[in-house]
This record gives C-alpha cells, structure tokens and sequence, in this order.
C-alpha cells in the first residue's frame, strides 16, 4: 500500500514509545513470535490475541502481506521504515508503522534474527503532540506508566526509575536514581543467587560496540525487594542514541503470580 508522507512519523529512540501500544516481535527465518505488547493492548489485541504462529501476520492486509514478508525475512527498508494497513480488533483497517532493528547475520551474511517493532500511527501522532517541547510532560508519563521503566545514562547511572519500578522492587526514585546499576543489581539480587545479568559486562560490552543480542528479547529475573519479599520479573530492553554515547533502557513487569500459575 502507498503511503503519503503526511503518514510517515519519526518513532522515537527513547522511552516515550512504552506510552503507546505497540507489538515487538522477535523474527527469526521461517518464523515471529511476540515478545512483548506495551500496555498489553496492540489495536485492540491482547499478548493471547497474537500469540498462535502467523497471527500477526494475518492482522496485515493482503496489499501490504509481500511488503510484511520482507520484513520477516530481515530485509529492512533504507529509511528504517515501512507503512502497513492491519486490522484492528473492531474490524476496521488502520495504519501502523512497522521497523526491523538489531539485526544479526550469520558467518556467511545470511539473516539470522532482528526485532521488529510495530506501532499504530494514530497513538504515535498522540504521543508526538503531547510530547513535543514538553519535556515536563514526558517525565510525567513516564512516571505514571503502568509498566517498570528505568534508563540508565552512558555511565551505568539512572536518570530513570518510574512510580511502576518503585512499586515493583519497594525502592523509591529518590533512593535509586544516580545509582550505578550495577550497584542496584547487587542490592536487589537474592542470596544465594548468582547475577542473573551480569548489567556491567553487557553494559560495557555494548558502549564498546558490540552487538546486543539480548535487546528486544524478554529477560526473566528474580529481585529482592526492600521488604526482603522474593519476585520474578520480565523485563525488555532498548537502546537511545545520543551524541554523548548509548543510554539503555528497560520496561519491565512483575509475573510473579503468573509464573506461579503456569508452575500449578
């Protein structure tokens, strides 16, 4: 399907996507999964809605099904971006805007993996305008999200820890931001646990250059929160490009009681 370019909208490499519902698909040759639905709700989907092999697949319309296909083939456009029609839940046919990032290759340059994110123009165009030269704005909604996010700068120190994190590891801003994250990993691993992520080396991995294979993919993790109470949680992260270097950031969820009911 042709696009206007009134249609195409910069997404944005920072924390405001997690305000929108989107799709975040893990696609590998020969198949896509979903690895995570911001605010659990993607045009009307739920995470189960999309989760059978080819559901997301068989949300685009069959104009736009070969230009959908190159993307699961890794075959990303030169601008980044590529315009789609999908059906929403209500049955009606709206735009979004897909993109293929973090790419990975194989030893003979072949396509091996990517992460494919996908975001509705309409909630986009809210978020750009609510957004826009408001910073003030943007911290608010951030901090009132109902996911966990946090960003860490280009030295491993929080500038972000919502109202949503705090509730998840007991553990306010005012206690954690300017912390080294890595200082908060070993405050906040339980005893007898190894580090599960082992932040500093993946940090300092990625600031050097090297390719991130655990963006885009959800990590699950075990905390200790300040109430000495044991949770698991789920967490994806992302990457913001700044002039000064790399910040990451993650979005994550607490699955303590869904785990516990998959396990029964």
């Amino acid at each position: 399907m042709a696009s206007s370019p009134q249609d195409t909208l910069p997404l944005p490499a920072d924390a405001s996507l997690l305000m929108v519902p989107h799709c975040l698909l893990l696609v590998e040759p020969g198949q896509a999964r979903v690895e995570l639905l911001a605010l659990e709700n993607f045009l009307g989907y739920t995470r189960l809605d999309l989760a059978a092999p080819g559901a997301v697949a068989a949300k685009v319309h069959p104009g736009d099904a070969a230009a959908f296909g190159e993307l699961l083939a890794g075959q990303p456009l030169p601008d980044g971006l590529q315009n789609l029609l999908m059906r929403s839940r209500a049955g009606e046919w709206e735009r979004v805007q897909a993109r293929l990032f973090s790419l990975l290759r194989d030893e003979q340059g072949r396509f091996a993996q990517g992460a494919l994110l996908i975001v509705p123009v309409s909630a986009m165009k809210l978020v750009l305008r609510s957004f826009m030269d408001n910073e003030a704005r943007y911290r608010a909604v951030v901090r009132q999200a109902t996911v966990g996010i946090t960003v860490m700068d280009v030295d491993g120190r929080l500038t972000e820890w919502n109202d949503a994190f705090a509730e998840i590891t007991g553990y306010t801003a005012d206690e954690m931001l300017g912390r080294l994250v890595w200082e908060i990993e070993a405050l906040m691993t339980p005893p007898g646990v190894a580090a599960q992520l082992s932040v500093e080396n993946r940090v300092r991995t990625v600031q050097q250059g090297a390719k991130a294979t655990w963006f885009g993919r959800r990590v699950p993790f075990r905390v200790l929160r300040k109430d000495g109470i044991e949770r698991t949680v789920e967490a994806v992260y992302f990457h913001i490009h700044t002039p000064a270097g790399m910040m990451i950031g993650m979005v994550a969820q607490d699955i303590t009681e869904p785990k516990a009911a998959e396990a029964a």
